[in-house]
């Protein structure tokens, strides 16, 4: 620097003492400069962290912070609303690091391939109203990627109660980060309810600044100009369609200095759906241009909610569902009150409680209630999950005994497993209920190697009556990525190899899934 050549001439033409006395005089002026808090820029943080949300810039602490959980850099979303409206949203696309020291901070997964930054944002309400020990809880588990977060601020409104999301970004790390506080700045009760886990490759190249174009970057910032407002957030939490045409107001505002190539990508980088089918939507977690590792997410959400404050509780639950499906209110409520009343088998087998799924057609209202579900159906605004996809891997459940009991029902009935069914259900979070083998990766067969898992190690199967979750749009066949096929024909081969595993497993078990 010019103050560190003026230093050497001075230490040679004026001798050292003098030279000595003006690095002293240097040293004062710096340490005031920081002091004063004049030595932060808008571009640069004083101080890289393993801080995903870069709520922690700099290396002073803001007025009011609110205290890391676990003595780190793990904040509530109300603090992370409280840091960036404190920075005013320095956290932008040129304060990217080129080192990614941040990255080595989290630990790996089993395969070596992944980081995993568990608790990222942790939620104000579990954070703060920690339960005794004598209650029970159902947490909500999922996944996804970033752009699918917006589904979740439904769920949480209905959920009203600890939701734990395993988020994967592949790249885009920035982008990522930004839009997940945007998403939390307008959506209170994913702040309120939703735990978030950030899974990251384990390949730092992929997280240089070299990865976000400015061009791009402009378009980003100017959405998040155009979201502070209510109204602005409720377009952004809508859903998928209103997002479409802020997508392209905002592509319009700052088109001129973009080309056709950054236009694409910036489209690419703002958050949401991107319709209401969810086809197309749902395909992007297979088109990543790498593997979507589909159950580590799942393994991830179940392993982070067990650093929860509800963990502590006497009997806990989980219910693990995909990002884009939406429970009706009531639901946690309702099961926990059942539990009570009719609590399960203390020793094993356990049980899973099949929650019947379905498909609710675009731009339908959302059912609220079996009653609402019953009318649904009835008219054709809703059908069965996957039944024009893959009937086989759903109708066990046996939709038809569901509808014929009616709306006033309270009960449940037992269904036997068969081959290949694949059911959403809640059951006990603790050791006797497997994780997910988080070889499965991309599509096909994720799911139901670990529910035949439940089967062979003795699980019973019994369906809620009176519950369902609702998926958003219906599923239609020959809307998915180009590698399906191959994908679930790996993936199948996969599952031969799996099935002969569990023979090993669980050795003497008459059972098996075929």
């Amino acid at each position: 620097s010019v103050a560190n050549v003026g230093f050497f001439f001075l230490m040679r033409r004026c001798g050292p003492r003098l030279g000595v006395s003006v690095l002293v005089l240097q040293a004062i002026g710096v340490l005031y400069f920081l002091l004063s808090g004049q030595g932060e820029t808008d571009t640069v943080p004083a101080k890289i962290t393993p801080d995903p949300l870069g709520v922690h810039a700099s290396s002073r602490a803001p007025a009011q912070q609110e205290p890391p959980m676990a003595a780190q850099h793990y904040l509530s979303g109300d603090a992370v609303i409280a840091g960036l409206a404190r920075e005013q949203r320095k956290f932008a696309f040129a304060e990217v690091p080129e080192a990614t020291a941040w990255l080595a901070g989290f630990p790996l997964d089993a395969s070596g391939q992944y980081r995993i930054a568990y608790n990222t944002v942790v939620a104000s309400a579990t954070a703060r109203e920690q339960p005794s020990g004598g209650e029970q809880e159902l947490v909500l588990m999922t996944q996804g990627t970033v752009e699918h977060l917006v589904h979740l601020h439904r769920t949480a409104q209905h959920w009203a109660g600890p939701i734990s999301v395993a988020v994967f970004v592949p790249g885009d790390v920035v982008w990522a980060h930004t839009a997940v506080s945007q998403l939390l700045r307008c959506s209170e009760p994913l702040r309120q309810w939703a735990t978030l886990h950030l899974v990251y490759l384990n390949q730092p190249g992929r997280y240089t600044a070299a990865t976000h174009p400015a061009q791009a970057a402009a378009v980003w910032n100017a959405l998040l100009a155009t979201t502070t407002s209510g109204s602005a957030c409720a377009t952004l939490l809508h859903g998928p369609g209103e997002l479409l045409e802020q997508r392209q107001r905002t592509r319009s505002a700052v088109s001129p200095s973009l080309s056709k190539t950054n236009l694409a990508l910036a489209e690419n980088m703002l958050p949401g759906p991107g319709n209401n089918n969810n086809n197309n939507a749902a395909s992007k977690n297979y088109a990543l241009g790498v593997s979507y590792p589909n159950n580590l997410l799942r393994n991830t959400a179940r392993r982070g909610a067990l650093q929860q404050p509800h963990s502590q509780t006497s009997a806990r639950y989980f219910f693990m569902v995909d990002i884009d499906m939406c429970p009706p209110p009531g639901l946690r409520t309702a099961f926990l009150q059942r539990i009570a009343s009719h609590p399960p088998p203390a020793s094993p087998p356990g049980k899973a409680y099949v929650v019947p799924a379905f498909e609710l057609r675009e731009n339908e209202p959302f059912p609220k209630s079996k009653a609402e579900m019953l009318l649904a159906l009835s008219t054709g605004a809703c059908q069965p999950f996957y039944k024009d996809l893959c009937w086989k891997c759903q109708r066990h459940t046996d939709y038809e005994r569901w509808t014929a009991r009616g709306s006033d029902s309270t009960g449940s009935y037992g269904v036997t497993w068969k081959d290949p069914w694949e059911p959403f259900y809640i059951a006990k979070d603790d050791a006797t209920t497997p994780f997910y083998d988080e070889r499965f990766q991309q599509y096909g067969f994720n799911r139901i190697s670990q529910v035949c898992e439940l089967h062979i190690a003795g699980f019973e199967f019994e369906v809620l009556d009176w519950a369902f979750i609702v998926h958003d749009g219906f599923k239609v066949p020959g809307k998915f990525h180009a590698s399906k096929e191959q994908e679930q024909e790996q993936n199948r081969l996969l599952f031969r190899q799996f099935k002969q595993e569990l023979k090993a497993k669980y050795p003497g078990v008459s059972r098996r899934c075929y």
